[in-house]
């Protein structure tokens, strides 16, 4: 059976640790970074100079409290000084040895290409031992290290959370090894407290797949800095807010909604919709943009005194507009249309598909991957070509008609497919309905209706005529998903009148 799409709400997420922050949006991870003028940051930039000039590699302990940003600064020397240090490397042994290190060198050079020639410093990252400083086997094993040819141009970083733990560590090393051309252990502050808010914005910012998250009651502005040692505490504890915030919006109706408008029309694709969705997740609309397309529109000035209702009715109904071709659509009403629409492709001579290929197209399309799950769909607009599918679907509007209700028994062939596929296990297992209120929000009546026993995909569906999602009818197309909204809302009291 299909699983079903996942509710936005599932994915809501605003981390409080640079790791999970790295693993969710991967490279871009360096639109957080803040180069700031910490002390731990120009001294491993001095250092870099000293490794090239001295050609050995450096030991250098860096001592911190937890949530300061170590693992941030470290992973991120590259990104601050490209030309001074390779890509960051992590060592995971629970022993450091020379061996070890070593190899991990060769795979950075082997993976990133960069030659023994290579000028820049390379740091290692050894982040998971803050409570047991290296041993003096190991301290020997390090110093083996950057004398030779892999670590010559290595600073392996120790990462502690004890200052007198890590000075005793640069004291026996330089012991050692002999005196340190930088002052150990190094000290890290990370970004300044004037900062954080901003970061903690860009963070949810660029977590999630919807902006503005901040209008739904957790704005990064309005947490004070100085209430919080670290920027970890600081992110720490509006992560928290956040994730109850979360819950609250999950816990707010019986079952989770989702809204689907779909525009059916001789568009192929979906035109316009691209400018008034988000570019993170698709067909998902985006409350700003939908704003921005009818700044004077009466719907739209409505919305801009409930800003923050419409993200949360956005969020809360995981609200997607897509495109519908006549290549999706001609099929199911010539086999489940009503008797005078079914008449006029008659008279085209077009041909009635199977319930089987009629499937085929409509899980292709947009509305059908969606309701699949399909975490990215790709607007499929053939057909099969012998149907002249535009044609016929001109020849529809024409001699049928879009209007004065006539496009009620339209939904009902689209709800009969929809049943079929539910049935088959195409789709996940669910009751199909014709404008029938929603169980548990009594004031709305959604044209089609798929409920099961935890979800509830409700599809508003907007029939026209001609290439209608087009840049001209930008405003129209917008005010009629705001007005969809709007009813939504209302019906689920998530905004005021």
């Amino acid at each position: 059976m299909a699983p079903g799409p996942r509710h936005i709400l599932d994915t809501l997420v605003l981390p409080d640790r640079y790791e999970k922050v790295a693993e969710l949006v991967g490279d871009d991870v360096a639109k957080l970074l803040t180069k700031t003028e910490d002390s731990g940051s120009t001294t491993l930039d001095e250092g870099s100079y000293f490794v090239e000039a001295n050609g050995r590699g450096l030991f250098a302990p860096l001592v911190a409290k937890t949530g300061t940003g170590k693992t941030t600064l470290v992973t991120n020397l590259h990104n601050w000084y490209p030309n001074r240090f390779t890509p960051t490397v992590r060592y995971t042994g629970s022993q450091v040895t020379n061996s070890a290190l070593a190899s991990l060198v060769r795979d950075l050079r082997h993976s990133e290409h960069i030659s023994p020639a290579d000028g820049r410093c390379i740091p290692i990252n050894i982040d998971d031992r803050e409570a047991r400083p290296p041993d003096d086997e190991e301290l020997s094993e390090i110093k083996a290290f950057l004398r030779s040819e892999p670590g010559s141009k290595a600073i392996v970083l120790w990462l502690m959370t004890d200052q007198a733990r890590a000075a005793e560590s640069a004291l026996y090393y330089e012991r050692m090894s002999g005196m340190s051309p930088i002052r150990l252990p190094i000290s890290v502050g990370g970004p300044p407290p004037s900062a954080w808010p901003q970061i903690a914005l860009t963070t949810l910012h660029m977590c999630n797949e919807i902006d503005d998250l901040n209008q739904l009651g957790v704005d990064p502005r309005t947490y004070n800095p100085g209430d919080y040692d670290t920027i970890g505490s600081f992110l720490a504890a509006i992560s928290s807010d956040f994730a109850r915030m979360r819950i609250g919006l999950v816990k707010s109706t019986e079952r989770k909604l989702r809204l689907m408008v779909l525009f059916v029309s001789e568009s192929r694709g979906n035109g316009v919709l691209s400018e008034l969705t988000s570019g993170k997740s698709f067909g998902l609309v985006d409350p700003e943009k939908l704003l921005s397309a009818s700044p004077d529109s009466a719907i739209s000035r409505w919305w801009k005194a409930r800003r923050g209702a419409l993200v949360r009715t956005v969020v809360g109904l995981d609200a997607r507009a897509v495109g519908v071709s006549p290549a999706t659509v001609v099929p199911i009403v010539r086999r489940y249309g009503p008797p005078d629409a079914v008449r006029v492709f008659e008279e085209l001579a077009v041909q009635k598909r199977t319930e089987t290929e009629i499937e085929k197209y409509f899980v292709r399309s947009d509305p059908g991957k969606l309701l699949q799950g399909t975490s990215q769909a790709t607007s499929v607009n053939q057909g099969n070509p012998g149907d002249k599918a535009t044609e016929s679907y001109q020849y529809l509007g024409e001699m049928y008609g879009f209007n004065a209700g006539k496009d009620k028994p339209l939904n009902r062939a689209l709800a009969d497919h929809l049943r079929y596929l539910s049935l088959k296990g195409t789709l996940p297992s669910a009751e199909v309905s014709v404008e029938t209120r929603i169980p548990f929000v009594h004031p709305i009546i959604p044209d089609v209706m798929l409920d099961d026993a935890t979800d509830t995909n409700c599809l508003e569906l907007h029939w026209r005529t001609g290439e209608f999602l087009t840049t001209g009818n930008r405003s129209e197309v917008a005010q009629y998903v705001l007005s969809k909204l709007k009813s939504y809302a209302l019906g689920l009291e998530w905004a005021e009148p």
